[in-house]
Formats: structure tokens, C-alpha cells, sequence
């Protein structure tokens, strides 16, 4: 009797929804485990015809995520090659975070990341419909928080750090007491 209403609600979807590949799929599969092999064979026959409608979105998501990796690994290899290395001493420090290119590797990396974000969004919307799509939606969850928590870091990167840097090559010496408390624990 349940597996009846159930179908009863499918078949109300589909009339809502009839380009809906879940709901397609799963009145297929209720009419299969019904033993309804007729109405079982015009399902995935209706089913099957609209996949190549939603081939060209599968498609395309696959490209934006590649792209976005793509350009998320892009931009973090040319912070790395542009970002001067930083000495310990005050003297060093000061000129490398203070330099163009430690501000435009962290201006990189600051796009690098939402790239990332959108490539794990991408690759969990094209993964969300398979069965197994738990661990791509806690990738993806993982990813973003991720971002999110890291963007702040990089802001005092991008402009607490030079702010310091420029303070101490105009004489302040005692700016970089700022530096080493950021970076120790509370």
C-alpha cells in the first residue's frame, strides 16, 4: 500500500517536474520493484531521453571545476615564484614583506582560494548524483569552511605585515615586536 502512495507522489512530481532526473529515476525504480514492467520500460525509456538534455550541464560543470583548479593551482604556483624569501632578521623581513611581489603573491593566493572553493563546489554537484555522494558533500563542506577560516590570515598577510615592514624601514624598530607576537600563542 505504501509502495502504491509513493508512486501516486511520483507520478504527481513528474507532472510538476518532468524533466527531473531524480524524480524520473525514481518512479522507474518503483515500478521495478513493483513488478510494473511496462510502465518500468517507458520510465527509463523517458529517463533516458533526458540525459542528453542535461549532458551539456554535466559538461560544462566539468569544465568550471577543472578551470577553477586549474587556476587555483595556477595562481598558487606564481605567489610562489613571485613571493621573496623571508629572513628572520628585522632588516630582511622588513624589505621582503614591504616588496611588490610579497604583495602580489598574496593577492594571488587571496584568488587562488575562492577558485579552489568553487572547483570543490563544481566537483560535488557533479558527484551529488551518484549514490556514494556523502563523502563528496563533506569535501566539499571541508573545502569551503576551509577557505573561509584561511581568508583572515591572509588579510593580515596581505596588509598588516607590509604595514609593519614599511614602519620598521622608516625607523620604527620596534614595530616587529608586533610581528613575533602575531605569531606566538596566546
Amino acid at each position: 500500500m505504501q509502495s502504491i502512495q509513493s508512486i501516486a507522489q511520483l507520478e504527481k512530481s513528474i507532472a510538476a517536474r518532468p524533466n527531473s532526473i531524480e524524480v524520473n529515476q525514481a518512479l522507474a525504480d518503483a515500478y521495478f520493484q513493483q513488478g510494473r514492467w511496462e510502465e518500468a520500460a517507458r520510465a527509463y525509456q523517458s529517463l533516458a531521453s533526458l540525459y542528453p538534455a542535461t549532458a551539456m550541464l554535466f559538461v560544462n560543470r566539468i569544465r568550471l571545476g577543472s578551470i577553477a583548479l586549474a587556476l587555483s593551482s595556477l595562481c598558487i604556483l606564481a605567489a610562489e615564484i613571485l613571493q621573496p624569501s623571508i629572513a628572520a632578521d628585522g632588516p630582511s623581513f622588513a624589505r621582503a614583506v614591504s616588496s611588490p611581489g610579497y604583495f602580489a603573491a598574496q593577492v594571488l593566493i587571496l584568488l587562488a582560494f575562492p577558485l579552489f572553493s568553487t572547483a570543490a563546489i563544481s566537483i560535488y554537484k557533479l558527484l551529488s548524483y551518484s549514490p556514494d555522494h556523502r563523502p563528496a558533500f563533506w569535501g566539499m563542506v571541508c573545502s569551503v569552511l576551509g577557505v573561509g577560516l584561511c581568508i583572515p590570515g591572509l588579510g593580515i598577510n596581505m596588509v598588516v605585515l607590509p604595514a609593519i615592514g614599511r614602519l620598521y624601514l622608516q625607523g620604527e624598530a620596534g614595530v616587529l615586536k608586533l610581528q613575533i607576537a602575531m605569531q606566538e600563542f596566546p
